[in-house]
């Protein structure tokens, strides 16, 4: 298992805009990740089966937020795997389980298809390909310890009559982290063998805690639970204006591996 959470001075996520992500907060959880389907590519997978995560949902949540403005808010769960070859094509992409509605499993299959081709496969193994399956979760229920964002700043709950800054912006020194442990792993998401990687935004106050979290893309069973709350217990060195300490709305991603 390996565990990766590092802190970043503003959002900045590909593929999905602040409108579109703010969005998609008023519904339920869209949630996602990858299971390696075969024990012998943990080598090949480690951080390349991250980067694939990455770009698959930079093209799938486009595609939701259309379905959403379609007033077509279905729940279900579609299980997609495919092979990517050592440089970086795609096949053998079947739906390996059915959400039973057609109009979803077309856009995470596609969100797949059209992210190929993806980069070269590293060279650490002999082996020439690296099989992968993801779940696609749609409009999934939002935990109470884990809320989705939603609204401008990504989700963030202003004080009355104050103000939260965006680090490096404006003169605004970031702020550092001095105490961030790392979450554990959801029993769920053990026994399904599946990794993902959890976005969550959050306020640093003046005092160096971490507070107002909320999810920006989730990764489902039991992961983004695991990841805020061990986010809450972060600390960190504040943000600072001209020499003064300020909030600070950042955005930390943690990734989860079983390999």
């Amino acid at each position: 298992m390996s565990l990766r959470a590092f802190a970043q001075t503003a959002p900045n996520l590909s593929g999905a805009s602040a409108d579109s992500m703010s969005k998609l907060g008023a519904r339920g959880a869209d949630v996602s990740g990858f299971r390696v389907l075969d024990k012998s590519d943990a080598d090949l997978a480690s951080d390349y089966a991250d980067r694939v995560l990455e770009k698959v949902r930079g093209k799938w949540y486009p595609q939701i937020a259309t379905l959403q403005q379609a007033a077509k808010s279905q729940r279900g769960t579609t299980l997609v795997a495919f092979e990517i070859h050592g440089d970086g094509s795609l096949s053998k992409l079947t739906i390996a389980e059915s959400s039973s509605l057609h109009s979803l499993d077309e856009i995470a299959k596609h969100a797949v298809a059209s992210s190929a081709p993806f980069e070269r496969l590293p060279d650490v193994s002999s082996k020439k390909h690296l099989r992968l399956q993801m779940y696609f979760g749609y409009n999934q229920p939002i935990s109470v310890e884990a809320p989705i964002c939603g609204g401008p700043n990504w989700g963030a709950h202003l004080p009355e009559g104050g103000t939260i800054y965006t680090a490096g912006k404006g003169g605004v020194q970031p702020p550092h982290a001095s105490y961030s442990p790392d979450p554990e792993f959801s029993e769920e998401a053990r026994k399904a063998k599946f990794g993902s990687a959890v976005t969550v935004a959050g306020t640093v106050d003046e005092a160096g805690a971490f507070t107002d979290l909320c999810v920006v893309r989730a990764a489902g069973i039991g992961l983004d639970e695991k990841a805020t709350q061990a986010l809450r217990n972060w600390r960190f060195q504040p943000a600072t204006l001209a020499g003064k300490s300020v909030p600070v709305r950042i955005v930390v991603e943690t990734t989860f591996r079983l390999y």
